[in-house]
């Protein structure tokens, strides 16, 4: 056997930018299957090899147990969750993590969410009603605020915080310097605990209410923490989806753009596939020193697997770059294995629902200015359009 080698460190802008990631995200793949990189003040192993992806979701030598995370990882909500001391869906595995995802699933199962449908299609065409017949922002009309108001009523918050919640989120997401990030993460564990703590009775019906209703099997600091972590991925990657399938969809002749249910959903995971929200997995931490492809990554290492480099897998999807609805096989933007992520079936009905609704509304919608290239901005982490102009008529 020979001596296993070390993963060469890659330099990357770890901030936040306008600017597209993927490109580069998806050419790291080609220093190695496995790099280093310098994020949330330390190095960060990026495991970049598409085959690897799904062995190592399921290897549980690479562990999402908060315990196993290095003191100098500096990502606030990873010190938010170790300094209060309870467990988080994220973070956790196990026992623990089967209970945490059997409390969750009470509102997050297939069924509930199905059930959710009508609500959803009347929230976007309240949304829709909003818009008018002039050039728009979709992203501002539709692809924000229809998931935070999703996930808002689902988890039981009153309207007037949302714009707080969403401030803080936007701050945490795409902040930048741990100041921000930091005073955003402050800001939506407070905001939050104050309504369970303070104003009880201005909580609606919901995941909350359902959760402090259990009493002594759970207290309301853990109903906090959990809830207010809930409120980032309940939004952000659904916003994430649905501004990248409206702009797909608006490149599209009318004649062309998908009906039906099942051309709706293709046309989603088709976005998904190509365009993941988030890139790159939640952090997994080594138990032990595990050797991939001869590359080693040592015992108590952050890593991040690559999900866009296995979405773009020329061997599993030809052409990778191209936008093909109703492609065979399987994406890697929602996980997998026992952490695949608790949401994906809202976010899915969110965006079939969505765009069922606004191309009935609009069938003639297209780009404001469709030879323009779409802005994308992120960081390795997240991705997304900030603005998507559109002409609703004519």
């Amino acid at each position: 056997m020979g001596t296993a080698r070390e993963a060469p460190v890659v330099y990357v802008d770890p901030a936040p930018s306008r600017g597209d990631h993927l490109p580069g995200l998806l050419g790291l793949g080609a220093t190695a299957p496995v790099v280093r990189v310098r994020f949330a003040g330390t190095r960060v192993w990026v495991v970049c090899e598409p085959r690897l992806v799904r062995s190592i979701l399921l290897d549980p030598r690479f562990s999402k147990a908060i315990e196993h995370a290095p003191p100098e990882l500096a990502d606030p909500l990873i010190t938010a969750t170790r300094d209060a001391g309870i467990g988080n869906l994220l973070l956790s595995e196990g026992t623990e993590h089967i209970r945490l995802r059997r409390l969750h699933m009470t509102v997050f199962n297939p069924r509930a969410i199905r059930a959710r449908e009508p609500a959803i299609a009347g929230l976007t065409r309240q949304l829709l009603a909003a818009i008018g017949d002039a050039e728009v922002d979709l992203v501002e009309a539709l692809a924000y605020p229809l998931p935070v108001a999703v996930i808002s009523e689902l988890l039981g918050l009153p309207e007037d915080v949302r714009p707080v919640l969403r401030a803080a989120s936007e701050d945490i997401s795409f902040g930048g310097s741990p100041e921000i990030v930091g005073r955003g993460v402050a800001r939506l564990y407070a905001t939050v605990g104050h309504l369970v703590h303070a104003e009880p009775d201005r909580l609606l019906p919901g995941m909350i209410t359902e959760l402090l209703a259990l009493g002594d099997e759970l207290s309301s600091r853990e109903v906090v923490m959990w809830m207010a972590g809930l409120f980032i991925p309940g939004h952000e990657s659904t916003a994430s989806l649905l501004a990248s399938a409206l702009y797909h969809v608006l490149r599209l002749p009318p004649a062309e753009r998908p009906r039906g249910r099942e051309e709706l959903t293709a046309f989603t995971e088709e976005t998904l596939r190509r365009d993941p929200p988030f890139p790159l997995s939640t952090y997994r931490f080594t138990t032990e020193e595990v050797v991939l492809d001869g590359v080693r990554v040592p015992a108590g290492a952050p890593v991040l697997v690559n999900l866009a480099a296995a979405n773009h897998d020329p061997d599993a999807f030809p052409s990778p770059a191209e936008f093909a609805p109703g492609r065979a096989g399987a994406h890697f933007s929602f996980g997998f294995g026992p952490h695949l992520c608790l949401g994906a079936t809202l976010a899915r009905l969110e965006a079939v629902v969505a765009l069922d609704s606004f191309l009935g509304a609009y069938p003639r919608a297209r780009l404001a200015d469709p030879d323009a290239p779409p802005e994308w901005q992120g960081d390795l982490a997240i991705r997304r359009l900030p603005r998507l102009r559109a002409r609703l008529v004519g």
